[in-house]
């Protein structure tokens, strides 16, 4: 029974730092739009002038990013909701690239050499 115990503490530690990471990117993304006074298109609403971070998040909720079977990345997005990402984006400061390129991998790890014991 204690090994149940035991798991449960390890996921509910991984969902503690999942939310934290997703407060910690609402709250930079809530910072980041709300000085710049930039409209943002909303298909339902017109124009948001100084949207929340919750109205910006509920915009995104349809945003996917898709793998084509060559690999490359693309955004998978309603049309309508299109004008509404590239807003967001501009006022944030992110490049599109962000959600299609891959980050680079730069960290190798090299094993150290084993001397041999004689």
């Amino acid at each position: 029974m204690s090994w149940m115990c035991h798991r449960d503490f390890r996921f509910s530690e991984r969902s503690g730092y999942v939310l934290l990471v997703a407060c910690l990117l609402y709250s930079l993304l809530k910072r980041r739009l709300r000085p710049t006074g930039v409209s943002i298109p909303s298909p339902s609403r017109r124009w948001l002038t100084h949207p929340t971070g919750h109205e910006v998040v509920r915009l995104l909720e349809s945003l996917q990013v898709a793998t084509d079977p060559q690999g490359q990345r693309h955004i998978a997005l309603d049309p309508l909701f299109q004008p509404t990402l590239e807003a967001i984006l501009t006022a944030v400061g992110i490049p599109d690239s962000t959600f299609t390129i891959p980050p680079m991998r730069t960290m190798t790890v090299v094993p150290e050499p084993v001397e041999e014991i004689k």
